[in-house]
């Protein structure tokens, strides 16, 4: 037995323990915050460069189909056609297609083609540009036959070039395009506001 009493016995100081466990633990939780902040930061830069690419092609597309629309307006060489009227062997001349507004014909003074017949109207018809389309208005008190279909008096047709207008029993129009590449001269047989003598 110990000689020395246990009331007298001296105990070593306590070194205060260490758990490395749990420092492990911390460090890890450390190490996959991190982690997850570096998953996040690059799914987060990743969304953000699809967004932008994205958005870049939306407008891409905006931008090609306004230039498209704009290379539409400007007529090509090939593109440019020439309305012209003709009627018993005469060639009249009524402007480009692309840019016709109205073009009246009839027997009266005031119209864009004077047939002189005593079966034609003073305003007999009237051709237009409708929504990019030529278009065909009677305006005579009679029906009139385009392309073998009869058009009654103040309805409106589209036209498909060529087109075989039957004015009366005497007077036939035929309505067809030319096309005419810019620069050179062209020189109709008759042009607007020329009198068709019967």
């Amino acid at each position: 037995m110990n000689p020395i009493s246990p009331l007298l016995s001296i105990r070593p100081r306590q070194q205060p323990h260490l758990n490395l466990s749990v420092l492990l633990d911390h460090g890890s939780l450390k190490n996959r915050i991190s982690r997850w902040s570096l998953y996040i930061g690059s799914a987060l830069l990743f969304t953000l460069i699809l967004l932008t690419i994205v958005r870049g092609a939306v407008n891409g597309q905006r931008w090609q189909k306004k230039l498209t629309e704009r290379l539409k307006r400007i007529p090509s060489a090939e593109a440019v056609q020439i309305l012209y009227a003709n009627c018993d062997g005469q060639s009249y001349r009524l402007g480009r297609t692309d840019r016709l507004q109205t073009v009246h014909i009839g027997s009266g003074p005031h119209n864009s083609l004077r047939i002189n017949d005593k079966s034609i109207a003073p305003r007999h018809i009237r051709i237009q540009r409708v929504k990019k389309r030529l278009s065909l208005t009677n305006l005579a008190p009679a029906p009139v036959a385009v392309n073998g279909s009869a058009l009654k008096p103040r309805r409106r047709k589209s036209l498909t070039l060529p087109a075989l207008i039957r004015l009366s029993d005497s007077v036939t129009l035929k309505l067809e395009t030319r096309p005419e590449l810019p620069g050179k001269d062209a020189k109709p047989q008759k042009e607007l506001n020329n009198e068709r003598e019967s």
